[in-house]
């Protein structure tokens, strides 16, 4: 895990439905945009190689435990670049 948002600087609450979405650029498959609860991973998925810029996009629900976070896992020992910008967090609004 290279980095991740924290409770102090990205609340994520639970049972809300959450959307993350960046730009980026990567010349390879050595990475993954992960959620978490806690200390554990709970969904990784691999972020495409792209060297043009690209958006990247994933929704899910806080966890009940109210402990949730996204981050950046690097899945290999390969040497490569992985440039981020312009991560956006959308809370959906619930019917209540």
């Amino acid at each position: 895990l290279l980095i991740q948002t924290i409770p102090q600087n990205v609340r994520l609450k639970a049972g809300k439905k959450y959307t993350v979405t960046f730009i980026y650029q990567t010349e390879s498959n050595d990475y993954s945009f992960a959620i978490g609860d806690g200390t554990e991973i709970v969904s990784e998925s691999i972020i495409a190689a792209q060297l043009e810029t690209q958006t990247y996009s994933a929704t899910f629900i806080g966890s009940k435990s109210g402990n949730s976070w996204f981050g950046f896992v690097k899945n290999t020992k390969n040497e490569s670049d992985f440039i981020i910008d312009k991560i956006e967090i959308k809370e959906y609004k619930t019917n209540n």
